[in-house]
Formats: structure tokens, C-alpha cells, sequence
């Protein structure tokens, strides 16, 4: 699956400049374990909030070196796989003409679903969301200054006030009314998935070096002259 992912990305995304950027060092697609790879002394504790669905796992990471409370929800991408396949197998099964993206997935998804088998378990679980809440009062204007001042601001159905970055980052912190954070919630934009390949490993990445202003990944066709 994450091959895919980063095919789709690299044939349809448009940019603007931008940075990537990666949170308490998780990468995109990193799984529970490589998270517990990187923080091999904290603590793990499993929570089952009502709102968790049967493909998510909800695990909060604590412990001497991590400021605060990081809380992560996990899809179970080999459960996600086996189903997608399914869907797949059943399209064609019914006479329905497959997509490329299809076929692709036709060929790929048995190999992974494979690798996630001969695995441990917390291998196929892959980070969606990572949660943080800061050990002490933390200041909007504190947050401000890492990553520039929020687009837009929601008040959701819980009456919770969101102050969100979705430009270049994708967050949103809950912030009360004296503009203290409680809670930061990240989830991994274009740009941090571009960089995924070489964070995992530790290599730098910078996705300026690949995605310039104003100009698609595929460059368009030089006009011949006649």
C-alpha cells in the first residue's frame, strides 16, 4: 500500500514552495513498530475511546524524555489490504472493467498482505493520526512561531474552538479562550509523505529540492516548432 500511495502522489500533486515535517520523530507511514522503536523505554497504554473504529487502534505514549502525552491512532493496513483486494476481486469477478490504479493493486496487494503475515503484529499497524498534549500551558502565540499563524478557525458540534493549518502542515489544536492549547492534533500532509522514504531510514529531506513553485511534478511537453 504505501508504494501506491506514493505513485498516486508523485503523478497528481501540484505545490506551492513548502517544507515537510515530521512529529516527536514519526515519519508517515510509520508503524506501531517503529514507534516503538524509537521510544523503546516509554510507556504504552491501548485506550478504546466509543468513536474508535474496528480498523483503529488508539495507544498513548508516555514516559521519562517525552514532553506531555503523545496519543496515536493506528489503521490496520493489513486489514484495510485484505478488503481493498476483496472489493478488487469482486469487480472483476462481476465483469467490471478495472482501472489501472486497480490492476496495480490486483498485482501488488497479495505480496504485501503476504510481508504483513510473515511480520509482527505491530508492523501493519500504520500511524493515521498523532495527538499531543502538552505537559504544561502552552501559548498560541508560542505555537505561532513554529509554524506561522493558523489559515482558518472552527467551532466543532462539541463546541471545541480549532485553530487549523492546512496550507503546507495539516493541524489543529484545540485552543480555549484564553488561547492555551490543549490538545494538537497532526496529521501527515503531501509533503511529508514525499519524505517518508528517506526519513525512515534518517536521511534528510527537503521537498523544495523536488517541488519547485508554480510547476507540476510531470513537466508538461515542449512544444515542437513547425
Amino acid at each position: 500500500m504505501r508504494l501506491f500511495f506514493i505513485l498516486v502522489l508523485v503523478f497528481t500533486l501540484f505545490t506551492s514552495s513548502a517544507s515537510a515535517d515530521k512529529y516527536f520523530g514519526i515519519y508517515p507511514f510509520a508503524s506501531l513498530y517503529d514507534v516503538k522503536s524509537i521510544y523503546p523505554n516509554a510507556q504504552y497504554a491501548e485506550k478504546k475511546p466509543a468513536w474508535l473504529k474496528e480498523d483503529q487502534k488508539f495507544v498513548s505514549i508516555y514516559g521519562s524524555g517525552i514532553d506531555g502525552v503523545i496519543s496515536i491512532i493506528f489503521t490496520d493496513d493489513l486489514l484495510i489490504s485484505q478488503n481493498l483486494l476483496v472489493q478488487i476481486q469482486n469487480k472483476k469477478a462481476g465483469g467490471i472493467e478495472l482501472h489501472r490504479a486497480d490492476n496495480l493493486l490486483l498485482q501488488s496487494l497479495p505480496k504485501n498482505i503476504e510481508v504483513y503475515k510473515s511480520k509482527p503484529e505491530d508492523a501493519h499497524w500504520i500511524v493515521d493520526e498523532i495527538r499531543w498534549t502538552p505537559p504544561e500551558e502552552l501559548k498560541l502565540s508560542k505555537f505561532i512561531k513554529r509554524y506561522g499563524k493558523p489559515n482558518t478557525e472552527e467551532i466543532d458540534e462539541n463546541m471545541n474552538r480549532y485553530k487549523i493549518w492546512n496550507k503546507v502542515n495539516d493541524i489543529r489544536a484545540i485552543v480555549d479562550d484564553k488561547d492555551v492549547i490543549n490538545t494538537v492534533f497532526y496529521t501527515f500532509s503531501d509533503y511529508d509523505i514525499y519524505c517518508w522514504s528517506d526519513w525512515s531510514v534518517g536521511k534528510p529531506c527537503n521537498p523544495k529540492d523536488f517541488f519547485t513553485e508554480d510547476k507540476p511534478i510531470i513537466p508538461k511537453k515542449k512544444k515542437t516548432k513547425k
